[in-house]
């Protein structure tokens, strides 16, 4: 006998290594990897979306504060919605702020676009309006508005 040793012979049936699955990981990562891609920059997207709105939400909150006040108007609500939009980190592509106030009402509305990483179309624009009473001083019995109406209190 020869000191190489042979290998038998697999007879019959398809062939031993044609039954295996060498390669199907690759294949399977190849399949999913941009599925894991797409889900990932859809999470990051949706998180940029609720930051801006976040954003306009508060800011709308800010310049509703100012612009209800007793002695305020819808250019001071402006302004301090602007004001808190421009210190705040950026969120928002181009936020433009409006506002109306009348003798009962005050409102002030942000809008933008959310900044993204992707392009600007798949995120839906960002527009938040706040509105609310104007703080007045009434008259005993009055019910409309805001204000104490109580006797040697500011009426």
């Amino acid at each position: 006998m020869s000191s190489r040793q042979r290998t038998p012979r697999h007879r019959g049936g398809p062939h031993p290594r044609a039954t295996t699955d060498a390669g199907a990981n690759t294949i399977a990562v190849a399949v999913l990897f941009p599925l894991v891609l797409l889900l990932t920059f859809a999470i990051w997207e949706t998180a940029l979306f609720y930051q801006a709105r976040s954003l306009a939400t508060a800011a709308a909150e800010q310049g509703l504060t100012a612009a209800r006040a007793q002695h305020g108007n819808a250019a001071l609500g402006i302004a301090a919605a602007q004001q808190f939009v421009a210190t705040a980190p950026p969120a928002m592509n181009t936020p433009v702020v409006t506002g109306t106030r009348t003798a009962t009402q005050a409102s002030i509305t942000v809008s933008g676009t959310a900044i993204s990483t992707l392009p600007e179309w798949i995120l839906p624009p960002v527009s938040v309006t706040k509105s609310g009473p104007v703080e007045r001083i009434t008259q005993p019995g009055e019910t409309s508005g805001v204000g104490l109406g109580l006797p040697g209190i500011g009426g």
